[in-house]
């Protein structure tokens, strides 16, 4: 998890695919909050999609992230998403 968080103080965009694999393909839903975290320091229009995806994740945690996720960097016109 401590990694997820040091790639998401690095904006360099090659981070990016790892992060979003551990998104969506870690088994344990700690590592998946982890890696929402690390998404708010990339482009928003970049990362907007896999966030979105997490809305509808299997632990409510997750899906309570990627909500706080949208409240802090999301933009008004996607508030009816």
């Amino acid at each position: 998890m401590a990694a997820l968080t040091i790639l998401g103080v690095r904006t360099n965009e090659e981070r990016l695919g790892w992060v979003t694999e551990h998104l969506t393909n870690a088994n344990d839903w700690r590592l998946r909050v982890a890696a929402l975290k690390a998404l708010a320091k990339f482009d928003y229009e970049s990362v907007r999609n896999d966030v979105l995806d997490r809305l509808r994740d299997k632990h409510p945690l997750v899906r309570q992230e990627a909500a706080n996720y949208f409240i802090r960097n999301g933009n008004a016109e996607d508030a009816s998403l």
